[in-house]
């Protein structure tokens, strides 16, 4: 069974997701990866649309998680929380990012603002591990 991994930003988080994703298929070639837009820096979405379009993917398509990206990374968290079935965690850089044990927990979500990519990408590492127990 393949697992699954739907990644969206706004456009303030639009170049770190698109380093995600490729730091992604370079280290998790065996997952399939989905952008959910934005799909140029121009472009503009409102947070719950992205929020529920990652969410929906989650659900529907397990085994999945969800990657969201902003600028504060607490809105679309707050956004998460409110769609049946996700249990997001925020991250803001590796010191204070809870990633416990917690298997429930499908929805990463990672302030572009203060999230370099070194420290995005081990904390996606070490989701990823932890829920698909690799």
């Amino acid at each position: 069974m393949l697992n699954n991994i739907y990644v969206g930003s706004d456009s303030k988080g639009y170049t770190l997701k698109k380093e995600i994703i490729e730091f992604l298929h370079q280290n998790f070639q065996s997952f399939n990866v989905v952008d959910l837009g934005v799909f140029r820096i121009e472009d503009q979405i409102e947070l719950p649309v992205l929020a529920q379009e990652v969410g929906e993917k989650v659900v529907q398509n397990q085994p999945a998680i969800g990657i969201l990206i902003d600028s504060e990374g607490s809105d679309l968290c707050d956004f998460s929380k409110e769609i049946q079935g996700l249990h997001p965690v925020l991250c803001k850089n590796l010191s204070k990012t809870e990633l416990d044990d917690d298997s429930k927990k499908n929805i990463l979500c990672i302030a572009s603002s203060c999230t370099p990519l070194d420290s995005a990408t081990q904390i996606i590492s070490n989701f990823i591990s932890n829920r698909f127990q690799i």
